[in-house]
């Protein structure tokens, strides 16, 4: 989850191949970047914390490249679909790995990120 600053705006996505172990398994553009295939990441907004109405939801489009691994990012779904860069949270979505909805020219300053993990016994 990410609170942004300046707003009452909330992200934040869910990947089920996580991110701290991915492993080997990705195919890579030639650079230093890696992207890692995934078809159940989805990506999402709500206005303000107390938002149900309102709540956006993006699933990934292009499973081969549902996250993007790279030298420059805290987390990438998508490559830009949503991403942390620095301070700086971007959802654009100019790759349009993710479906559309959260598309936004506008670069947030992150205030907090709550992380989860969920474990299967």
């Amino acid at each position: 989850l990410i609170k942004v600053k300046d707003t009452n705006k909330v992200f934040g996505g869910y990947s089920s191949i996580g991110f701290c172990s991915l492993g080997n398994n990705f195919i890579t553009d030639g650079s230093n970047r890696r992207f890692y295939n995934s078809s159940d990441n989805f990506i999402f907004s709500f206005e303000n914390s107390e938002d149900t109405q309102y709540m956006k939801i993006s699933r990934v489009v292009n499973k081969s490249q549902a996250i993007l691994v790279s030298d420059y990012n805290g987390f990438n779904f998508g490559w830009g679909s949503l991403s942390m860069d620095d301070v700086r949270l971007h959802a654009n979505n100019n790759s349009n790995n993710y479906e559309n909805n959260l598309k936004t020219e506008t670069v947030y300053t992150i205030e907090e990120i709550e992380s989860f993990n969920i474990s299967y016994q």
